[in-house]
């Protein structure tokens, strides 16, 4: 289901329906890996040109993805302001969201 979520956002960013000003992207839980996988769509199958400029920061809090720092450092590259990643560890509805999502 949120993959057809990911493809809209990713396609109202490109088109600038937002107007011409840079967003920022604020997600909790599920929306959170929404905007994660909308980044990685614009880094992974889009050139530089079509992203460039459109986020100034996106904030993910609780998101259930990955956390390895290759794929963050990815990500960096569709913001040009911060990307922050607020979670905690000891979270067991995040991790049981992030095993579930992975099935």
């Amino acid at each position: 289901w949120y993959q057809r979520r990911v493809r809209g956002l990713s396609a109202v960013l490109r088109k600038s329906i937002h107007g011409t000003r840079p967003v920022t992207l604020v997600g909790y839980g599920l929306g959170a890996r929404v905007i994660f996988f909308c980044l990685l769509d614009m880094v992974t199958k889009r050139s530089a040109e079509e992203y460039s400029g459109i986020l100034e920061n996106a904030v993910l809090c609780g998101a259930p993805v990955t956390s390895q720092p290759v794929v963050w450092a990815r990500l960096c590259e569709a913001v040009s302001g911060k990307l922050v990643n607020g979670y905690s560890a000891n979270d067991w509805v995040l991790s049981f969201l992030y095993k579930t999502t992975q099935a």
